[in-house]
């Protein structure tokens, strides 16, 4: 009488070229916290290109770059890419537009006689302040019917993901481990990213345009 018992399924053998290959096992679900959060993030992301679109700002990669110089003192350009995540061939572009119009200037640098300092100008620091004054206002009107304590709280959360972010993210993108991944001696190059993660007061947050 036949066998008619079920037979578990065993592993694909090696045969040569011709081997089946094993089924991938499907993704794991997203933890719904952090699948209504990523969906809230894409939708910030589109709203804030919508608006770029519609205004037509032109001026995001001086906001960014000015943003940082003002906020960091000078820097070369090879430091100022890798703090703004930005590839040096662009901010090499924007940083020669930014001193034709005045905005920042070169002054050698006093410990590579080869290299260059980049700073704002009096006209560039005018912009950065122009550009925040023009961001704080359209978020206080956004945020106007919100209760003061609702406002300090999303301070503190999105400041407390942005930096976690950064630690377990963005790091892997600049090329250095995250904090605590050396156990606890660390490397020297185990540094935070400055750009990323910031002192701040209570009630203020310090963050380019």
């Amino acid at each position: 009488m036949p066998n008619t018992q079920e037979r578990t399924p065993q592993p694909a053998e090696s045969t040569g070229p011709h081997t089946r290959e094993r089924t991938p096992e499907p993704p794991q679900p997203a933890e719904p916290t952090a699948r209504a959060i990523g969906d809230e993030i894409n939708r910030l992301i589109r709203l804030a290109a919508a608006w770029k679109q519609r205004v037509k700002d032109e001026s995001w990669g001086d906001r960014v770059l000015l943003g940082r110089l003002a906020e960091s003192g000078p820097r070369r350009a090879t430091d100022l890419a890798a703090d703004t995540l930005l590839d040096l061939s662009t901010v090499s572009r924007q940083i020669r537009s930014l001193v034709e119009r005045g905005l920042v200037e070169r002054r050698p640098d006093p410990e590579d006689g080869r290299g260059a300092l980049l700073s704002p100008t009096a006209l560039g620091l005018a912009a950065v302040e122009r550009y925040r004054a023009q961001r704080d206002r359209m978020l206080a009107e956004a945020l106007a019917a919100w209760p003061a304590e609702d406002r300090h709280a999303l301070v503190r959360l999105l400041g407390r993901f942005n930096d976690d972010f950064a630690e377990q993210r963005v790091r892997a993108v600049c090329g250095v481990p995250p904090n605590g991944a050396h156990g606890p001696h660390p490397p020297e190059d185990t540094r935070p990213l400055p750009h990323h993660r910031r002192a701040r007061t209570p009630g203020q947050t310090q963050e380019n345009p």
